[in-house]
């Protein structure tokens, strides 16, 4: 995927995205309270966020994890939602292959603006190249950080606002961590490791 791929790729997904939050108005502030709820930041009726970004991190939480129906939003707008044409479509059917994790982040590349990440938390270590102009130019080698990827055409783009771990915080992200798979016997839920990401982490700017 060239550079300028990329940049049409993110302008198509912000018309999906629109479009997927259109097929869900009637349950939006539903489902922004139930996360705003679940994140920590609802208080006397409404959400009490510190930055515009947490607004962006309820956003990714309402379109990839489950809502209190049990059901993903990019599911539920693949399989039933309005039809798209075919480069919206095949954009939106990456979104219901995103995942999110805490990597490492290996090497950095400013020229091809890509960056090369390690899964913390697959057991496996498994390393991934993504195009992201933001991170490339400012993410920093062995810095942990919270992102969803997306893959695409044999890349990985990110989606949401990534969430940046200090070596303190990391550690406490680690000690939650361990606490929650003794409390669920292992099975951390895609939302868990959301929730807790967001509790411990920092909330970055650097999508893109």
């Amino acid at each position: 995927m060239t550079f300028q791929e990329y940049q049409k790729l993110r302008e198509q997904a912000d018309v999906l995205l629109e479009k997927i939050f259109d097929y869900n108005q009637s349950n939006m502030n539903r489902d922004m309270k139930f996360v705003a709820k679940r994140l920590g930041i609802w208080s006397d009726g409404a959400i009490v966020a510190e930055s515009e970004e947490d607004g962006e991190v309820i956003m990714d939480y309402i379109l990839h994890e489950k809502n209190p129906d049990g059901k993903r939003l990019v599911d539920d707008f693949y399989d039933y939602g309005p039809e798209l044409d075919d480069s919206l479509e095949e954009i939106a059917l990456s979104h219901t292959e995103a995942f999110a994790s805490v990597f490492l982040v290996d090497s950095v590349n400013p020229k091809s603006k890509t960056v090369v990440v390690e899964d913390q938390l697959d057991g496996e270590l498994t390393r991934y190249e993504i195009m992201n102009e933001a991170l490339a130019n400012s993410a920093t080698p062995e810095t942990p950080v919270f992102l969803r990827l997306v893959p695409f055409k044999g890349m990985n783009v990110t989606t949401g606002v990534p969430i940046m771990f200090s070596e303190y915080s990391y550690g406490e992200f680690k000690k939650g961590l361990s606490l929650l798979r003794m409390k669920k016997r292992g099975n951390v839920s895609p939302e868990d490791l959301f929730v807790l990401a967001f509790k411990r982490g920092d909330v970055g700017t650097t999508e893109g």
